[in-house]
């Protein structure tokens, strides 16, 4: 038991020297890394004082950049921790990229607008001379159109004048237009009494303008005419006056009381029911001669649309 005891005692020993040795051995090495600090430290003095003239503007400069960079740095770090300001700022932008979308459209818009103007105004230069002749065309379009009305009424007026005076009688006009042949009825013995006659004939015609088809010089009429049937009138007149011929009155009568005789014959003839009314269409020209419509004259169609049947008596006559 004591054996074991100083063995144990032996051993606390030797480990306390061990410590105490490795205590020495540490304190040792924290002087020599003091020592090796220091050296550095005067070296870098030494250095800092040589080169401190010629460094002076870089170490002002490596300041500035230090610095621009830390405000960098706080920049970020102020983005990283405000991310209300970060989307505040990205709105911003936004709104910037869409303004200057805007202005650009607005001014392309301009650009598409001025463009137009410009096309319309070398349109209109363009379109003035086309304007220009169209309205040239127009102009003489109407102005022959107003002519054409303008003969057109002439001629209608015209041939009113010469129906409605045909039709009171007027002597110059009815030889004008239904006389073929001006020696004839001035051979005619009794020229009064035909002349009375020849007013009774066209004391009940009457007429339709159904058409008409205007020139400037020349307008054709389409007329519907209409009168008692003159065949039948002087078939019945000429029975009466045979019947007359042989008796006395008639014989021993003056040359003055036959004609008064023979003309009251003849109305009574004309104006009896029993003679029918005949109408005709026939076609007229009017041509205008120094200023003046005038009718053709002499026309057989329009005489016998005048007086029906004049045609027959004139042939049953010959």
């Amino acid at each position: 038991m004591e054996n074991n005891e100083e063995n144990k005692k032996e051993l606390e020993q030797k480990e306390k020297i061990e410590k105490d040795e490795l205590k020495s051995t540490e304190t040792e090495k924290n002087i020599e890394e003091t020592k090796k600090k220091d050296t550095k430290l005067e070296s870098k003095e030494l250095e800092e004082k040589e080169d401190a003239k010629p460094k002076k503007k870089e170490t002002t400069e490596k300041k500035d950049t230090k610095v621009k960079n830390e405000e960098q740095k706080n920049e970020k770090v102020d983005e990283i921790q405000n991310p209300e300001d970060k989307k505040e700022k990205a709105d911003a932008i936004k709104k910037e990229v869409a303004n200057l979308k805007k202005n650009s459209e607005v001014k392309s818009d301009n650009k598409k607008s001025d463009k137009k103007k410009i096309n319309k105004k070398s349109d209109n230069k363009n379109m003035k001379p086309v304007i220009a002749i169209v309205i040239a065309i127009i102009v003489v379009v109407i102005g022959y159109l107003i002519a054409l009305n303008i003969a057109k009424y002439n001629a209608i007026k015209e041939v009113k004048t010469i129906f409605d005076a045909m039709k009171a009688g007027d002597e110059q006009t009815i030889k004008n237009y239904l006389d073929e042949n001006e020696e004839n009825e001035e051979n005619q013995e009794d020229a009064e009494t035909s002349k009375e006659m020849t007013r009774i004939m066209l004391s009940n015609m009457d007429y339709k303008i159904i058409s008409v088809k205007p020139n400037l010089n020349k307008c054709t009429i389409k007329l519907n005419i209409s009168n008692k049937n003159l065949e039948k009138i002087f078939t019945n007149y000429m029975q009466k006056v045979f019947s007359l011929v042989f008796l006395e009155e008639f014989t021993e009568a003056t040359e003055e009381q036959v004609n008064t005789k023979m003309k009251d014959i003849f109305e009574e003839q004309y104006n009896s029911e029993d003679i029918e009314t005949v109408s005709n269409e026939v076609t007229i020209t009017m041509k205008k001669e120094n200023g003046k419509w005038n009718m053709e004259a002499g026309n057989k169609e329009v005489i016998n649309a005048i007086l029906p049947g004049y045609e027959s008596i004139i042939n049953s006559l010959n």
